[in-house]
């Protein structure tokens, strides 16, 4: 069934009005990408309306860095920033690499292209959300009324009211260390059933500070998601990593953590233990190739 009608809205106001009359006969399109797969394969229902938000590409594109009393010094993402232009942007890559490493696995580059990171983020499946959840972003949308910021722990949870617009993505910078042996680090992994343009079956995404002197692990953070799965944070294998010292151990305690506290469900192509598994791999080779490299070997 084709739409019977995109529309194309000139304001945000008259995007929400829109969006609040036709209900659940209507979504929002931009890039279109994530939208063009569930059709096709019979995953979401199509719907009659589209409503356009490409009069706001604009207005809601781009990489901003600023700074104010309450926020600190922090970028600004517009919802419609397609997913290449973050691979290489130096804000990005100094603010949240993960980000960046997330953005370049994702599908091919036509669709990097086209596909926007707004609409990566509330397919709630894309790759960006655990880069996201571990950068402990924060969400701005609009709701026919006012701009509201939602922190990205509460939408892991909540999700998003249908009718809202996502506007910006806010990702503050690290805070400065005043340890002269910390160093931070950050990582994204990806499995998927092949190598590109797939659903992923496991993500995870990781950063946080190690003291080269000590070989000790603080503020770490560490998120998993992945297709067909609710991304979260992981914030027991968190409280037992930092302070902790890296040791073969340390690692063997946080694979079976990881595999504790992320139950994922099953598909068609591979089991929760699979998953489960894989995430836990995935994870501590992180941890061991920093450990590894910095300290055990120095």
């Amino acid at each position: 069934m084709m739409p019977e009608k995109v529309w194309k809205p000139t304001s945000l106001e008259e995007a929400w009005t829109l969006s609040s009359e036709l209900g659940s006969d209507c979504c929002f399109v931009s890039g279109g990408t994530w939208l063009r797969t569930q059709w096709e394969s019979g995953a979401q229902a199509r719907v009659p309306h589209l409503i356009s938000l490409d009069a706001f590409t604009e207005m809601l594109s781009g990489v901003n860095v600023s700074e104010d009393p309450l926020k600190g010094k922090h970028l600004t993402i517009g919802s419609l920033t397609v997913l290449a232009d973050l691979i290489h942007d130096a804000a990005i890559l100094e603010a949240a690499p993960m980000l960046s490493e997330a953005c370049r696995q994702i599908a091919a580059p036509s669709i990097r292209n086209q596909g926007s990171i707004g609409g990566n983020l509330l397919s709630f499946s894309g790759d960006t959300l655990p880069a996201l959840a571990v950068a402990e972003a924060e969400l701005t949308f609009f709701n026919g009324r006012d701009y509201v910021d939602v922190p990205m722990a509460d939408f892991l949870v909540n999700g998003k009211k249908s009718d809202d617009i996502l506007v910006f993505v806010a990702i503050p910078y690290p805070p400065p260390t005043t340890n002269e042996n910390a160093e931070t680090f950050s990582f994204f992994r990806k499995e998927g059933r092949r190598e590109a343009f797939i659903p992923s079956v496991v993500t995870v995404a990781g950063e946080g500070q190690y003291d080269r002197e000590t070989g000790r692990f603080y503020d770490v953070r560490l998120a998993v998601g992945g297709a067909g799965m609710d991304p979260i944070r992981l914030l027991n294998t968190e409280a037992v990593i930092n302070g902790t010292f890296y040791s073969q151990e340390m690692l063997y305690d946080v694979y079976n953590l990881v595999r504790r506290e992320f139950q994922p469900p099953g598909d068609g192509f591979r089991s929760s233990f699979y998953k489960t598994k894989a995430a836990a791999n995935l994870i501590i080779s992180a941890l061991y190739r920093k450990g590894v490299t910095s300290y055990e070997f120095k």
